[in-house]
């Protein structure tokens, strides 16, 4: 469900979709391969934030942790982190981007109607 919730109903919010138009990366003119990367590397996220991390505790049993994939050091809490710092680079280039520097296809981004892009009250559905 993350992956249908953050990509194809996200479409349908607004804000989302003015962040992906201002990226060019999930709306035209993203060329078809960059969009099943990006497809692609949400998917390879959620792997690796949903695999529970097993320990053996005998030669029978084995006791998976709870959340493990997210808990600090793990393969999902590194990715998460990047994703966060990806986000964070995508809103700084967004913000700071002058209507006189914007490609023909881009307009400022609009603060006071858009808010800030990719913010995390919005990531939280």
């Amino acid at each position: 469900s993350l992956f249908y919730r953050s990509l194809v109903a996200g479409f349908s919010i607004p804000k989302i979709v003015a962040v992906l138009t201002q990226t060019q990366y999930l709306a035209p003119p993203a060329p078809a391969d960059k969009v099943r990367e990006r497809l692609f590397d949400t998917g390879g996220f959620m792997v690796l934030a949903m695999i529970e991390t097993c320990q053996d505790q005998s030669s029978d049993k084995k006791e998976c942790l709870p959340a493990s994939s997210l808990r600090p050091g793990s393969n999902g809490w590194s990715a998460a982190l990047r994703v966060r710092h990806l986000h964070a680079r995508v809103r700084r280039s967004i913000l700071s981007q002058s209507a006189s520097s914007m490609r023909e296809t881009k307009i400022a981004w609009d603060k006071a109607k858009l808010g800030v892009p990719i913010n995390q009250e919005d990531m939280a559905g």
